[in-house]
């Protein structure tokens, strides 16, 4: 077992996660996915050419509310010590904990915020040591480790903490103190405004809205940090933005720093092509817990996830639209792992990030971000999607990050990104890519038990949309993990890797990406369920095990130009074109796979290692081809390129219920103790 998966393991383990048990027989065929998911899908649109006997007449949908196997674990509030499952995070984390003193040797004080003054109920009962009616006045007050209480209210704020550690809450009692209910989960409608003409004119207009599937706490609806509280007033800016982070975790805050319950919205528009532009909660080099707050119309990311440098060099852009606007931010030169201060490692979990202007979760920069159990959506540049990264959540530039339990939709890119990103600094790059000082470290991920639908739309290229997505990213024996995920309605493929940001004679830090997808169900995406796509540049290694995929309109898993790797275990079932594919790729394993009544070939493949699948129905045949006068016409077809395996079998696996997506096995399935031993998938 690799390091890393050691690693994954530990940590799954603190956060009660059950790994698989039993999903897989004595000899390696799939019997079912590795989550908990039951197949009680509402049918959505009907298909053209599934066989209905054998698959039905409608591509299936899924329902959060009613089927989401991972309610319960979202519900678990992570150790306030959890780290992403790699040497360089828990490194990080040790660093920065050991920085400053610890919060259980120090004497603290608890700050109360509000804007009634000596008046309010709760400061009348003297439960407080100071009282304070900005957060930012509490803030500069605090010693470190002291704790901060914020009374419900709006507050036109920008918040800075640096050189201590604070823990700031909102309030648990209601604006009149007479119940305390804030820590009490409410339904939340969120709206989609039209962003683009509200930075113009300041007029929201509402073109959408619908109740989150997070639930909030009642406090963090009812205490608000707003942006405005500077010259640009209410409206968002004009695009030159301000540069200041609504919340500002200066570098070198800790785990110590704790900002939970709050409203965030209305931060000015960021100029996004300005190095150092802000984010709304922004941990540049800085490691806080964010946690329980509700994130929204700002005019940049959500959460953004940087390190720090030593070395910078000052720069103040031009605001044609407004002088009065421009202010010093700064360029950097050197990207390399040298020049780094502090490795962030904050801890995100439990927050609603919709509708701002870039990322709803961003990892950039050597970021150890562990992030959980958060929903992000709508989230996009309005108007420049084509330009812009706008994914649910994104990993590059060297990060190294924990991605789990997270629902991930309708985001203008793709849902969960993990990439290398393109070489920094931009101009020096350009003219000598070997020796600019970019990224010197591999983006790496591990993405589990996420829920991942209907990401892409707008301007943004084809080849950004899709659910889960890794270019240029993983080690040889540190992969991309991507386990467990649920992922559906993808406008292109559900899954994809591919390896456009590589070359190291193009000045990237090696050729190929190395992904390990296992134990997730991907179903109705426009294109593929899996994709594995090379390049010119270097080779995508892909290890695809024990994953249900059914139901795509452009086929099952597809092993395209310059990838290899091998298919193990995986059930591949009524796709619109072929099951199984890696027509440029002649060294794929395909061992103990289930291919069932895809509508063309079951398994196009011109190499030689594939065998001990299970193949039936697929190319409009029966399924099961046991007649011996006519069974090779009944077999053949669902192969193409070369000869079904000799120990293939072509007989009905006899799924518990595939007219409703239930592909695990009935206990008299010839799938049980007939594929090829020492082939198991694993569990970690």
């Amino acid at each position: 077992m690799s390091k890393l998966k050691a690693l994954t393991a530990t940590l799954l383990l603190l956060i009660a996660f059950t790994a698989c048990e039993d999903d897989h027989d004595d000899h390696g065929h799939a019997t079912g996915s590795g989550t908990d998911f039951e197949h009680t899908a509402v049918t959505g649109a009907k298909a053209d050419g599934q066989d209905a006997e054998y698959c039905g007449t409608n591509y299936p949908e899924f329902d959060i509310a009613t089927q989401d196997p991972y309610a319960e674990e979202r519900a678990i509030e992570p150790a306030l010590d959890t780290v992403a499952p790699f040497e360089a995070a828990e490194l990080a984390y040790a660093e920065m904990m050991a920085s400053r003193p610890a919060c259980d040797t120090l004497s603290t004080s608890t700050l109360l915020v509000s804007q009634e003054g000596e008046s309010d109920p709760r400061w009348q009962s003297e439960e407080f040591d100071a009282l304070y009616d900005t957060i930012q006045s509490a803030i500069d007050a605090a010693a470190h480790c002291d704790t901060i209480i914020v009374r419900p209210g709006v507050y036109q704020e920008y918040l800075r903490i640096e050189d201590k550690d604070v823990q700031i809450f909102s309030d648990t009692w209601n604006e009149d103190a007479t119940l305390e209910d804030g820590d009490e989960r409410i339904d939340y409608t969120a709206e989609r405004i039209d962003l683009q003409h509200y930075y113009e004119t300041g007029e929201r207009i509402v073109l959408e809205s619908h109740k989150t599937y997070l639930q909030p706490l009642a406090r963090a609806e009812r205490t608000i940090l707003e942006g405005g509280g500077y010259a640009e007033g209410l409206i968002l800016g004009s695009g030159c933005g301000n540069r200041r982070p609504m919340v500002d975790f200066v570098a070198g805050t800790t785990r110590n720093t704790v900002f939970d319950g709050f409203t965030v919205r209305l931060m000015p528009e960021q100029d996004h092509t300005i190095p150092g532009h802000g984010h709304t909660l922004q941990a540049r080099g800085g490691s806080p817990v964010i946690r329980h707050n509700i994130i929204y119309n700002n005019g940049s990311t959500g959460v953004g996830a940087h390190a720090s440098w030593k070395g910078t060099t000052p720069y103040t852009p031009t605001c044609e639209s407004d002088p009065s606007l421009e202010q010093e931010t700064f360029t950097n030169d050197d990207y390399g792992n040298e020049n780094i201060e502090y490795r962030p490692a904050p801890l995100v979990y439990d927050n609603i990030s919709y509708q701002n202007n870039g990322l709803g979760l961003g990892n950039n920069h050597y970021s150890n971000a562990v992030m959980m159990s958060n929903e992000s959506f709508w989230n996009q540049v309005p108007g420049e999607e084509a330009d812009h990264q706008s994914p649910g959540i994104g990993t590059r530039h060297g990060a190294k990050t924990y991605i789990a339990y997270n629902i991930v939709y309708e985001n203008a890119w793709v849902g969960i990104a993990a990439r290398q990103g393109y070489l920094q600094p931009a101009d020096d790059c350009a003219e000598d890519v070997q020796t600019c000082k970019h990224i010197d470290e591999r983006t790496q991920a591990v993405i589990l038990n996420n829920i991942v639908f209907d990401n892409g739309f707008g301007d943004t290229p084809e080849e950004n949309m899709g659910g889960i997505a890794v270019d240029g990213a993983g080690l040889p024996d540190e992969p991309i993990i991507i386990q467990g995920n649920i992922v559906y309605d993808s406008k292109v493929s559900g899954i994809a890797v591919r390896n456009e940001y590589a070359g190291e004679d193009r000045g990237y830090v090696m050729d190929d990406s190395y992904v390990t997808i296992e134990d997730n169900i991907t179903f109705s995406n426009t294109k593929r369920g899996i994709t594995c796509l090379g390049s010119d540049y270097g080779t995508s290694y892909c290890t695809i095990t024990g994953n249900e995929v059914y139901w795509n309109k452009s086929g099952g898993i597809d092993f395209a130009e310059n990838a290899t790797g091998e298919a193990l275990n995986n059930t591949i079932a009524c796709n619109e074109e072929s099951g199984l594919v890696s027509l440029y790729s002649e060294d794929i394993s395909m061992l103990n796979n289930i291919i069932y009544f895809n509508v063309t070939s079951g398994i196009v493949d011109p190499g030689t290692n594939h065998d001990y699948n299970i193949l039936s129905g697929n190319n409009g045949q029966d399924a099961e081809c046991n007649e011996v006068r006519r069974a090779p016409a009944c077999q053949n077809p669902q192969y193409s390129k070369n000869e079904p395996g000799s120990n293939d079998l072509f007989l009905d696996p006899l799924f518990t219920a595939p007219l409703s997506y239930d592909y695990t096995l009935q206990s008299t399935s010839p799938a049980i103790a007939s594929g090829k031993d020492g082939v198991n998938r694993g569990c970690h």
